[in-house]
C-alpha cells in the first residue's frame, strides 16, 4: 500500500510539472443559435429545416450562417435513412471575407 501511495505522490508531482508550461485558449465569448422545424409528413417521412448564426469575439463578430434542409425515411423499425443539403456563409476574420460553402450528406441509422 505504501508504494501504491509514493507512486501516486510522484505522478502528481510530474502532472504538475508538466502543466507548468501548458497554454490555455485566448479569452473569448461567444454562441451558437439555432431553430431546427421537423414536421412529420407520414409515419414514415420527416422533413426538417435548421437556421444557425454563430457569433463570437466577445459576441461582436458573426463567424457564420447556415441553413440546413433535409429528409429522413423510416423503413422499418430498425433501419431509418436520410439526406440532406446545408448552405454555409462563412467569415474568414483574418482576411474579412466571406465566402459560400456546401455540404451535402446522407445518413443510415440502425
Amino acid at each position: 500500500m505504501m508504494k501504491i501511495t509514493a507512486l501516486l505522490c510522484v505522478l502528481f508531482v510530474f502532472a504538475g510539472l508538466a502543466a507548468k508550461n501548458v497554454n490555455s485558449q485566448e479569452k473569448d465569448y461567444g454562441t451558437w443559435l439555432s431553430v431546427d422545424v421537423s414536421k412529420e409528413i407520414s409515419k414514415k417521412l420527416n422533413l426538417e429545416f435548421e437556421e444557425e448564426v454563430r457569433i463570437f469575439k466577445q459576441f461582436s463578430e458573426i463567424n457564420r450562417f447556415a441553413t440546413s434542409m433535409g429528409a429522413s425515411y423510416s423503413f422499418n423499425k430498425n433501419l431509418k435513412g436520410g439526406a440532406g443539403y446545408t448552405w454555409i456563409y462563412h467569415h474568414d476574420v483574418n482576411d474579412s471575407f466571406w465566402d459560400n460553402r456546401h455540404r451535402y450528406y446522407v445518413q443510415m441509422t440502425g
